[in-house]
Formats: C-alpha cells, structure tokens, sequence
C-alpha cells in the first residue's frame, strides 16, 4: 500500500499537475490512515471505524470532509488500475453535514470606533494618495454597517448598479438573486460620492464601483485586511 502511495502522489504531481500544497495535503491524509490501519484490510468497518477516529480528532467538520475526500480518490485509484478487486467506499454512504454558521453580527459600539477611526485617518491625511486611500476605506465601511452587505457583494458592486443621485442599490447575491437597497443615509451617501470622485479615473476604465490603487476591482482580502487593520489598531480582538 505504501508502494502505490508514492505512485499515486507522481500521477497525481505530473499528471494532474497539482499544486505542491495539495500534493502534501494528500500526503498527510493518507499516510495518517496507513499509520491507522496498521495494515490491517482496508475493508467497510475499517473505513467505518477510521471515519470515527477523524471525528473524535477534529473538530472542524470540513477538515474531516477532507480527509475522506482524499482516501476516497486514493481508492478509487487503487480501483481504476486494478491494484485492489473492490472498493470499500462502495459500500459506505457517507454524509457528513457541517453545522450551520450564523452570520457575525456587529455590535454598535464596534462600528462607532471603527467608522470614527475610519474619518480621523483621512482628516489627518497628509498626501493625495492618502487621501485618497482613506477615503475609499471609510467608503467600503460604512457601506457594509450600513447596509448587511456581504463582502464579496460589496466587491462586485457595479458603476451601473449604484445610482448615488437617487441613493439606489442592485445587489446579485448567491444563486444570482436580484435585490434593491436603499441608502437613506446621508452620510453614508457623502462619502460614497467623494470616493466616486476622487477615484474617477480609475474607474473610468472599470466596471466596478470599488477598485483599488491599480484600478482593478477590490478584492474580498482587501476589504478584510481593511478591517482587521482598525481592529488591530483599536485592540477590538
């Protein structure tokens, strides 16, 4: 078995041309259930007891998840080249659901300091371009506490999805659903029109609504970091 190991993890390093990441991750995974079974027939109890070992270990079901995944395609190598006459994950049905995630919520008092510390920086700017920056930052946060966007919504914010004449939204969000948004706050409309002018520009050889210093769409990590920066700054962790 550890002799179609290695052979597999080549095929799968030069003939799928996977990534060196994933290579190890698939290494890790397998050896792991080798050092489990002991060598023992890798039979539907095994699978079954193994399974069980995994969900006493880890506590983060995706990671499970993935660990099975990588023993499944393992065995289905060993299948397709007729290394082994039947596949034990033929017989197992396996489902394992990840408990749902309820959305962060954002307390008030975290979004005063973050949107105060937010305006301060562009006040105390000293450059065009920090200027600039700061402006699109405080921009993305209010936006966001104001409206429950998601970030990658927030991101793929189109020129012609947001009319700020008429405070006026389109949103796609998963599955490509359709919704409007009002933004009925003044303030928030301000400093969204002083980031459309400061970067106009920029966004005239665009699509979206919030791009970053290279003129390329804002990216979900960038808005994270932008976040995270207030929070480390405010020792909000």
């Amino acid at each position: 078995m550890k002799e179609r190991l290695e052979t597999y993890l080549n095929e799968c390093r030069l003939q799928k041309n996977l990534s060196t990441k994933t290579i190890k991750a698939y290494s890790i995974d397998l050896k792991q259930f080798l050092t489990y079974s002991q060598d023992r027939e890798c039979s539907r109890e095994l699978l079954n007891d193994y399974i069980g070992y995994l969900s006493r270990l880890y506590s983060k079901p995706r990671t499970i998840k993935r660990k099975i995944a990588s023993l499944k395609a393992f065995f289905n190598y060993l299948e397709l080249d007729d290394y082994i006459e039947h596949n034990p994950f033929n017989k197992i049905r396996f489902k394992y659901k990840e408990p749902l995630l309820l959305p962060r919520t954002v307390d008030l008092q975290y979004m005063t300091l973050i949107l105060k510390k937010a305006y301060e920086d562009i006040h105390q700017s000293r450059s065009s371009y920090e200027i600039k920056t700061t402006t699109r930052n405080a921009a993305v946060i209010e936006l966001l506490f104001s409206t429950g966007l998601r970030v990658s919504e927030l991101c793929n914010i189109k020129k012609e999805e947001i009319n700020l004449d008429q405070g006026q939204l389109l949103i796609y969000g998963k599955g490509a659903k359709e919704r409007s948004l009002y933004i009925g706050n003044y303030k928030v409309l301000q400093i969204l029109k002083e980031y459309a002018c400061l970067f106009q520009d920029q966004m005239d050889n665009s699509i979206f609504f919030f791009i970053n210093r290279n003129g390329n769409r804002l990216s979900e990590q960038s808005v994270r970091f932008i976040l995270r920066h207030y929070e480390r700054v405010l020792k909000l962790n």
